[in-house]
């Protein structure tokens, strides 16, 4: 059995049943009902007119306050110049009360009074009875307002009136009366209760004053022919609302209630047994004719109902609810109920709508990157793909740039991670832009190359990005995206009010030469990308099958690398400094080596740059720190107490905010005076340092070690930028030194070097001294101080002890 039928076969028992017991037993009930509803209806009536008057009272005299303030108004009423006050302020006021009159239909009229009551002025002329009322005892009252109603007239009338008052010259308060602003409305709401009342029928319903005078009676057809009303005096001086209470009334029992709906106004409803009678007999025939008809008619029209209410309803909904279920959210559903199938229906189509947003979104997330709203790794990856699958029907070549900046990690450990978005977002901008430049790589669509097959680029996470560039005629485009990016990425970044310098290193694949599938091609680009930084950063490469083995290489030397600071395999050497004065050792320049077990000792050339890409020249550089500051006490303690020690710090450790407590703890540790200990910065790492920077600086100055600029002559300092920095000693770099030759003929770049040195007041060690003739110019042009191989390679710290025993001169 269907559901309709179902629904039929239940619904048809349950609805005539109770119908049929209804008309057996309700005509006992029906005299009591009718009664109840009756009295309760002509009640309901009282309380509705009774709130209508209050509503519009209360709205009248909100608008007739608000006139009574009216600036229009008040000139008008204090106004003493005849001519002004009737032809120059009149028409505005006129103006201002027929717009009041437009917006409240309600409102017969205005009139406005002096402070005897006269008219002073009507507004609509001649549109109401003039009436008098208890006016005259206005300006003796203490009320500033008076809501009278009028219910004897037709049709009533609630009239308002408002004192209205001027300013006293003495006080300057307001409070001399200056006239009187009558608001007229007509009490529709009445009329209407009564209309309501003559329609049910039954009844009757009249009103008095509060002294019982009957102002107006209005009966049902049954009342129709009588002309008396019960008296209500003695009710009304009871003061308080009359309930329902059983009166006798032209020889019947009757049923009288009542209402104060006004301050001087009451309204009456009264009911008769025999009104009753006759009512209840009517209604249980119309029950009874209803019954009979509802039992003929309920099942053909119950039939339809369901069918087109229900059942349709149902079968769409159902067929929305499989094609959700299917994934289909692009359907028709032609049910606009406002019931709980329209909310249904509505529901659905809302589902179907949220779920097609939100597929859309989350696409949209699962393939762009939420910082740069780029194309991420995922989309990319399918990208590619279909551009790879293109490229082989086509027989066509194509190229990926693998990018990733140069110390991005310092800029998020010195400006924090949001200023690091800041320059990924700026740096996705410029990439954008570099791809479209308006030259010849911008290609138009066409059959051969498609629009989706246009230049693109991804972020594939952190600072790394891809750039793809399909159906390239040449690898050499490459490099032409990868020069116009580099030059993009040398305009400096402005984040923070900071000025950043940012630079990239950019590998480079092409397809098919350096490999036929989306992951050897990355692959690639990653190893020559890693080639661009290993030759010195801010550069592009094209990826060359050497870079695999190289790869292989440096990955393994990094894994290496991890455990041999574990297994304490990193040793440290020393190379002495001496002074050209007094011909001694004062300094020594610690050195790291790796004693690999297998490879032998590994120079810091080969290692520390892996360790500076890894991250692990932190750890290694802090335990060259700790190592170094306890091999100076142990030298301390041989003796030698004016011998200081120099560690070199790598950019990584100087962006660190804790540098200077690592270097505390050494010294602290090892009970190691500070003076004792010097640290020495590449010109290249100062020359890129922050505020940061200067307050790790200072922090470490403050503690007494020495600060030592290596490399000296090397970068772009100029003498403003070093009289800054908080630097103690110059080192001159080993290519200056080395450069001087027995005929002198480089002795002015190293003069002026010197000089720089000297103008700044700092003392100068200068490096990779190998020959007697650069003692002897150095000394002569005031270097204080010389390190190199003429004086000793680098050394263990026992070979340095036995130097330091023999008082090595030179």
């Amino acid at each position: 059995m269907k559901l309709q039928a179902k629904i039929l076969f239940i619904l048809v028992p349950l609805a005539v049943i109770p119908l049929l017991l209804l008309g057996g037993t309700a005509y006992t009930e029906i005299t009591i009902n009718t009664q109840q509803r009756a009295l309760e209806t002509l009640s309901v009536l009282t309380e509705q007119a009774s709130e209508n008057i209050r509503i519009q009272t209360e709205e009248i005299e909100r608008l007739a306050h608000s006139l009574s303030n009216s600036k229009i108004l008040d000139k008008f009423v204090q106004s003493t110049n005849v001519f002004e006050k009737y032809n120059v302020l009149m028409p505005d006021l006129m103006v201002l009360l027929q717009q009041y009159l437009d917006s409240y239909p309600e409102i017969i009229s205005f009139r406005l009074r002096n402070q005897e009551g006269s008219e002073v002025l009507v507004i609509p002329e001649g549109n109401v009875q003039r009436h008098r009322h208890n006016f005259p005892d206005m300006s003796v009252q203490n009320k500033k307002s008076v809501s009278v109603v009028y219910a004897e007239l037709n049709p009533p009338l609630f009239v308002h009136t408002v004192k209205l008052f001027q300013s006293d010259p003495i006080t300057g308060k307001r409070t001399l009366l200056n006239g009187f602003l009558e608001i007229v409305s007509s009490l529709k709401s009445i009329d209407q209760v009564i209309q309501q009342a003559i329609n049910h029928k039954y009844g009757a319903v009249f009103f008095a004053d509060r002294n019982g005078n009957q102002l107006r009676d209005i009966a049902s057809l049954q009342l129709a022919d009588s002309q008396n009303l019960p008296p209500v005096n003695d009710l009304i001086s009871q003061g308080q609302d009359i309930y329902p209470q059983p009166i006798t009334f032209e020889g019947q029992t009757a049923y009288l209630q009542g209402k104060a709906i006004h301050d001087d106004l009451y309204m009456f409803s009264m009911l008769t047994e025999q009104q009753i009678r006759e009512s209840s007999q009517s209604y249980f025939r119309r029950m009874i004719g209803i019954i009979t008809i509802s039992v003929f008619l309920f099942t053909a029209l119950g039939f339809l109902a369901v069918k087109y209410l229900l059942i349709k309803p149902l079968q769409q909904l159902g067929a929305a609810a499989q094609y959700i279920g299917e994934g289909n959210l692009s359907f028709t559903l032609d049910i606009n109920n406002k019931d709980e199938l329209g909310e249904l229906a509505t529901s659905l189509k809302e589902m179907s709508r949220n779920l097609r947003q939100s597929n859309e979104q989350i696409r949209y997330f699962a393939y762009h990157d939420s910082l740069t709203k780029l194309p991420n790794r995922l989309m990319f990856g399918e990208y590619l793909g279909h551009a790879l699958a293109h490229a082989r029907r086509h027989e066509q070549a194509l190229a990926l740039m693998y990018l990733d900046l140069d110390d991005f990690k310092v800029i998020n450990d010195t400006l924090g991670h949001q200023a690091g978005d800041e320059v990924l977002r700026e740096l996705s901008k410029r990439l954008a832009d570099c791809l479209r430049a308006d030259d010849y790589l911008g290609r138009p669509a066409s059959s051969n190359h498609p629009k989706s097959e246009t230049e693109t680029v991804a972020r594939l996470g952190g600072d790394e990005f891809i750039i793809f560039l399909p159906n390239i005629n040449s690898p050499y485009e490459a490099a032409t995206v990868a020069n116009r990016v580099l030059e993009s990425l040398a305009i400096p970044f402005y984040v923070e009010n900071r000025q950043l310098h940012v630079s990239a290193s950019i590998g480079i694949t092409t397809y098919p030469k350096d490999g036929t599938d989306a992951e050897t091609l990355i692959k690639n680009a990653d190893m020559a990308m890693y080639h661009a930084k290993d030759k010195g950063k801010n550069a592009y490469s094209y990826y060359q099958e050497s870079m695999n083995v190289a790869a292989f290489e440096r990955l393994n030397m990094q894994n290496e690398m991890r455990q041999a600071l574990a297994r304490n395999e990193f040793i440290l050497h020393y190379q002495p400094q001496v002074d050209l004065n007094t011909r001694k050792i004062v300094s020594v320049e610690a050195l790291v080596r790796w004693q690999h077990p297998e490879k032998g000792l590994i120079g810091p050339a080969r290692f520390i740059p892996l360790a500076e890409q890894s991250e692990l020249i932190v750890p290694i550089g802090e335990w060259v720190i700790q190592t170094a500051c306890r091999q100076a006490r142990l030298w301390h303690d041989e003796g030698y107490r004016d011998l200081c020690v120099s560690v070199n710090v790598s950019p990584a450790q100087l962006h660190r905010h804790d540098l200077n407590e690592v270097i505390q703890l050494a010294l602290l540790s090892n009970n190691l005076p500070a003076e004792s200990l010097e640290i020495e910065l590449t010109e290249t790492a100062l020359s890129n340092s922050d505020e940061i920077v200067f307050e790790t600086l200072t922090a470490i100055k403050s503690l007494g070690v020495g600060i030592a600029m290596d490399d000296f002559g090397t970068g772009y300092s100029s003498l403003s930028y070093l009289s800054k920095l908080p630097i103690d000693k110059l080192k001159v770099d080993r290519s200056f030194v080395q450069a001087i030759s027995p005929d002198n003929s480089h002795a002015p770049i190293i003069s002026a070097i010197l000089a720089m040195a000297h103008s700044l007041e700092l003392p100068v060690t200068a490096e990779g001294v190998e020959i007697q003739a650069q003692i002897d110019f150095l000394k002569d042009k005031g270097c204080g101080m010389i390190q190199g191989y003429l004086i000793s390679h680098p050394v263990t710290a026992e070979q340095i002890s036995l130097l330091l025993e023999e008082n090595i001169t030179c």
